[in-house]
């Protein structure tokens, strides 16, 4: 799965050099300014996602624009490691080599929420359909 990440990583990385714009767009700009608290609270966006680019921009001094690209980043990394723990290491590398589909990779590239949604929403999924089995089994046993 490590190649898998690795090579994920690298995409972004390479796409968000070689896109002259950085993969931002205006909604983009908003997450930007609310992370750098440049710009006050807009109830349209969610403030999580800012809230975690201010985190990372201040914990490592990266601008940021490259701290939501890791954010992303790390999204993508968070969601292969926890599905690794839960599954097997074939199925974790499938369901993580996703991100490399044009549009996901494209996705994780900018700077949007959608993909630390993502990575949440299957996150949660996952805890529920587990509570879920085992309810069943229990049911089933007992």
């Amino acid at each position: 799965m490590i190649p898998v990440i690795a090579l994920i990583l690298l995409w972004l990385i390479l796409l968000c050099l070689i896109n002259p714009n950085h993969f931002t767009s205006p909604d983009s700009w908003v997450y930007l300014r609310m992370a750098m608290f440049r710009y006050g609270w807009d109830s349209t966006f969610p403030v999580g996602y800012p809230g975690l680019i201010a985190a990372v921009s201040t914990l490592t001094g990266i601008s940021g624009l490259w701290a939501s690209k890791l954010v992303n980043g790390l999204a993508v990394v968070a969601f292969g490691w926890l599905w690794s723990k839960r599954v097997s290491r074939l199925t974790a590398t499938l369901m993580t080599s996703v991100f490399l589909m044009g549009q996901c990779l494209r996705m994780a590239a900018y700077t949007w929420s959608e993909t630390v949604f993502l990575v949440l929403l299957v996150e949660w999924y996952g805890r529920i359909a587990g509570i879920a089995h085992r309810l069943m089994v229990m049911r089933l046993s007992g």
